[in-house]
């Protein structure tokens, strides 16, 4: 049983759901005109303990609703990723993704997705997806950004490893795309990601958290 309602204040709109007492905010970012370029992502300070047993009863709560906000994007991809093969048993925070609770997903490309050994690269249409949702110590469960990674050609962006990154609002807009609108509002994931440059670039699912191949 979902109750809903909808506010507006200081131009940010947010749909918010109660289910099973539990309060669900849904931001809807206003556009602005800025020349700051992001550095990271805005770390949560209150993050939640859960156990996995909770953050994936929340992760499924929330869901339907996550996917049908990104089905609203441009990027299409944003609408069908989580008919791909999940990669992990259950939510986990990512201390490089703001401290939110995230999941990961890949294309048929992708499959090994996991498995690659040092020097080794995906192939080319490979794409990786990963949504994520925060929930603050006192319960509050705030849906999050998805991050999307789409292997291109030879010469694409040699510092990201010719890796596309695409940041998709909890609204459905499109926060910057590698060599495409706002590529600048991205840049710092291929600076994180560098970090794993002999694994293609790919930070993988934490131990404990994999699923069984």
């Amino acid at each position: 049983m979902y109750a809903s309602a909808r506010i507006s204040l200081k131009k940010i709109t947010a749909s918010i759901i109660v289910t099973a007492g539990i309060l669900v905010v849904f931001p809807v970012y206003a556009q602005q005109d800025t020349d700051i370029k992001p550095i990271g992502h805005i770390e949560l300070s209150n993050p939640a303990d859960l156990t996995k047993q909770q953050a994936e009863q929340i992760y499924l709560s929330v869901l339907p609703d996550i996917k049908a906000i990104f089905a609203m994007s441009d990027i299409g991809t944003a609408a069908k990723y989580t008919s791909w093969k999940r990669y992990n048993n259950a939510p986990y925070i990512s201390a490089t993704h703001g401290a939110r609770y995230v999941d990961n997903y890949a294309n048929e490309i992708a499959k090994d997705y996991g498995q690659l050994k040092p020097g080794e690269t995906y192939p080319i249409g490979s794409i990786l997806a990963k949504d994520s949702f925060s929930v603050t110590s006192d319960r509050s469960i705030f849906p999050g950004a998805l991050f999307l990674m789409e292997k291109m050609g030879e010469g694409f962006n040699k510092p990201s490893g010719n890796w596309k990154y695409t940041m998709v609002l909890p609204d459905g807009s499109v926060f910057g795309t590698t060599n495409g609108e706002n590529s600048e509002n991205v840049e710092f994931c291929i600076g994180c990601h560098a970090a794993k440059a002999a694994l293609d670039h790919i930070f993988f699912v934490p131990k404990g958290y994999g699923k069984d191949p």
